[in-house]
């Protein structure tokens, strides 16, 4: 931007349409292996098995209740785990599918030649799906903004949580 003024976003490329509050003794990590995920197939016929974009993205905010130690043991601490389920929203879901058409990844004749028309956030999405496990830079460059309102979030959320909530972004299902 040249006059360094800031512009709303556009509209998100996921919805939150669940979400999860554990407390557990540290750290849950890859939460979504050890739950039965919501199916969500019926809402994004674009998906196809095995696109590149999933339809559905688990986000897991870890928020230690206490400090780590400064010295001696690095034993885990209490840790609230905020869990977000994001489908992917129908738009998008459309603009990936031409996307996949566009790289061979089969579809209805006519779909390659819109590739050209998808948004640059969309695009990237893709990307970041398609190359981030090889890829050590793109894999650390996932960028995730959300727009809340942070009375809703805090007057569901647990105690614990509470305290953050002017420190870090709030999430709303």
């Amino acid at each position: 931007l040249t006059d360094k003024k800031k512009i709303p976003s556009g509209k998100g490329l996921f919805e939150c349409i669940q979400g999860d509050c554990v407390i557990s003794d540290g750290p849950m990590h890859h939460f979504a292996a050890g739950v039965t995920l919501p199916d969500v197939s019926g809402a994004l016929p674009a998906v196809r098995p095995g696109s590149t974009v999933p339809a559905l993205l688990v986000i897991n905010v870890q928020i230690p209740t206490q400090p780590p130690p400064l010295f001696g043991a690095r034993k885990s601490t209490p840790t609230v785990n905020a869990v977000f389920y994001m489908r992917l929203n129908p738009t998008t879901a459309a603009a990936a599918a031409v996307l996949e058409a566009a790289e061979g990844g089969g579809g209805a004749a006519g779909e390659a030649s819109g590739a050209e028309a998808v948004s640059g956030p969309v695009k990237l999405l893709h990307r970041w799906c398609r190359d981030a496990q090889t890829d050590d830079v793109l894999r650390g460059a996932l960028k995730v903004s959300t727009r809340a309102h942070s009375a809703t979030f805090t007057s569901q959320a647990p105690s614990k949580v509470y305290p953050y909530d002017r420190l870090m972004p709030c999430y709303e299902c």
